[in-house]
């Protein structure tokens, strides 16, 4: 998720990234035996794995995975990759535990995503979902107002470049706090958050600590 904001006439960006593993995660959400547990969730059209979990990926299994005969020995992506039947998948990573994707249910659930954030920075805040798991928030209102708590931000935040986040940034970080915290105790999910004064910096940002990381840009222009 980005939240935008100006500063001084500078437009600035704050990005809280995609929900962590978002289709493994609303898996989880409908069924809570799945948590902790290696899941990863297939195409529609044997196209192999398009999502896989943390666990998973620990055992070496990979997006891409999962395909069909055909599709192992023909799509170019798949050859390079040395792409993996669910057979082999599954014997390289005991207890891999295989779902077909729900695009409607995860479109629903990216709508409550939505409706979450909206109420999470009124007044004054403008939130665009850019995917099913990727928003942009405008919060120039709540992260300019001299008004608004500099927030102490935790210490696992993770900051690139030399000293702390401008004022602003922290604010944005705290609003970036606020809603992982709200994703986790509301919905049951986790997201990883970057904070910077562009889009790109903040977007590269964002998963350098997933899982349910934030990480912060330096910046005090």
């Amino acid at each position: 998720m980005l939240i935008q904001f100006a500063h001084h006439g500078i437009v600035s960006f704050a990005r809280c990234s995609d929900i962590d593993c978002f289709y493994c995660a609303v898996e989880r959400v409908d069924d809570p035996s799945l948590v902790g547990v290696p899941l990863a969730v297939e195409q529609l059209n044997s196209g192999g794995f398009v999502a896989v979990s943390y666990e998973a990926r620990g055992a070496g299994i990979r997006c891409g995975d999962g395909a069909g005969a055909g599709g192992r020995a023909s799509i170019p992506h798949l050859v390079n990759m040395g792409a993996r039947s669910v057979q082999e998948c599954r014997a390289a990573c005991p207890g891999l535990v295989v779902r077909t994707m729900r695009p409607e249910r995860y479109r629903e659930f990216s709508k409550q995503v939505h409706a979450l954030l909206r109420r999470l920075v009124q007044p004054g805040g403008v939130v665009e979902r850019a995917s099913c798991d990727d928003f942009y928030i405008d919060a120039t209102a709540l992260c300019t107002s001299s008004g608004l708590e500099i927030p102490a931000l935790p210490s696992t935040v993770h900051i690139i470049g030399d000293g702390p986040l401008a004022v602003d940034l922290q604010r944005g970080g705290g609003i970036a706090c606020e809603v992982r915290k709200a994703l986790a105790a509301e919905l049951r999910v986790t997201g990883s958050c970057g904070v910077a004064r562009s889009k790109l910096v903040a977007r590269l940002a964002s998963p350098v600590n997933k899982p349910d990381g934030l990480t912060g840009e330096a910046h005090h222009a």
